[in-house]
């Protein structure tokens, strides 16, 4: 320093340990300040802890549950903070959610009955399909029994009784007895026709020895003479392929259409094919009469004679995979077409 010319030095000395007094109570102080805030600091994360954490940890785990399937669940609520409600929106959300699960169980029990009740009706339709085919299997088999017992033993002693009848008639010819002979034998030979007719109707003997072709076309000759009506036959000769029980269902059915034909067709000629193709066996029967509405037919659910009829046989084509297709238009005619399942294990 230099005070007024002279040169000199002053030296001051403090200790250590004052000169730094103050700034280690400083030190302490702000040590004291900072233990008390970290302190503080987890306090009131412990407190955080218990009022938020834990009701989203109990959330977490009551979703957990949730989705285990405990539609039981429930969350206590302990406040009306945001938790709380959000602990109510949770429950009202698991409420709707027991709701609608309850909706959708009873909803899958009422499907799973129904598929239950269609199943046993579906049984039950084809137990009824397989029995009708039966029954119309056995009806068959005693058409057949019934119409040889009547060739074989009535018919037999008709033929019989003329052969007599006739004798008797040379041998009393001119005499007062002759006449009424001759009626007898008249009489007799009718009762043979009848007989003959009646058999033919019960089982066509000719179905069963030469096939359906040659069925149809003595039906054909038939159904000319009672109704008058011009009619034809064309078939390929492959009915022989076909097994014997669909050759007599498809005769019935070309018979049943031929006596609705001469009941309510009003037709002046007739065709009948009959063949097979890709698809099948088919048989067409088609008029020139006054056709009809095909979607208020009701022959196929009444027969021309009151019996089962044509919806008989048409529910047994359906049995054996077969259909019935029909186009008609008033005044237009009409077309029916029969088709039975072309399978290797049917036909040769």
């Amino acid at each position: 320093m230099d005070f007024q010319g002279n040169n000199w030095t002053l030296l001051l000395h403090i200790p250590t340990k004052e000169a730094f007094a103050s700034a280690v109570q400083l030190r302490k102080k702000m040590i004291a300040i900072l233990s008390a805030v970290i302190v503080l600091t987890i306090v009131v994360s412990v407190i955080f802890s218990q009022t938020v954490s834990k009701p989203i940890i109990k959330l977490k785990n009551a979703a957990a549950e949730i989705g285990k399937g405990k539609l039981d669940t429930r969350i206590e609520i302990t406040a009306k903070d945001e938790i709380g409600k959000l602990a109510q929106s949770f429950n009202e959300m698991v409420l709707n959610l027991s709701k609608v699960t309850a909706s959708r169980d009873a909803l899958n029990n009422e499907i799973a009955e129904r598929r239950q009740v269609e199943d046993n009706l579906y049984k039950y339709q084809q137990q009824l399909r397989s029995l009708a085919s039966e029954l119309s299997k056995t009806e068959e088999e005693t058409r057949r029994r019934i119409a040889v017992e009547l060739h074989d033993n009535i018919g037999h002693d008709l033929t019989i009784a003329k052969m007599k009848a006739e004798t008797l008639y040379e041998e009393l010819a001119n005499t007062e007895y002759s006449n009424t002979i001759n009626e007898i034998v008249d009489t007799i030979i009718k009762s043979i026709k009848d007989v003959s007719l009646f058999t033919f109707e019960l089982s066509p003997a000719v179905l069963y020895e030469l096939g359906l072709d040659a069925a149809v076309e003595w039906l054909v000759r038939q159904f000319e003479e009672q109704s008058g009506i011009i009619c034809h036959f064309k078939g390929d000769g492959q009915d022989k392929t076909l097994p014997s029980d669909l050759q007599v269902l498809l005769f019935r059915c070309i018979r049943e259409l031929l006596t609705n034909v001469r009941k309510h067709a009003q037709a002046k000629m007739v065709s009948i094919t009959a063949g097979k193709d890709s698809a099948g066996y088919g048989v067409t029967v088609e008029d020139d009469g006054s056709g009809f509405d095909p979607s208020s037919v009701t022959m196929l659910k009444h027969s021309s004679n009151g019996g089962f009829g044509l919806f008989s046989v048409t529910e047994r084509l359906n049995f054996q995979g077969g259909s019935v297709e029909i186009d008609s238009e008033p005044e237009k005619g009409t077309r029916i077409t029969l088709k039975v399942p072309l399978l290797e294990e049917v036909y040769a």
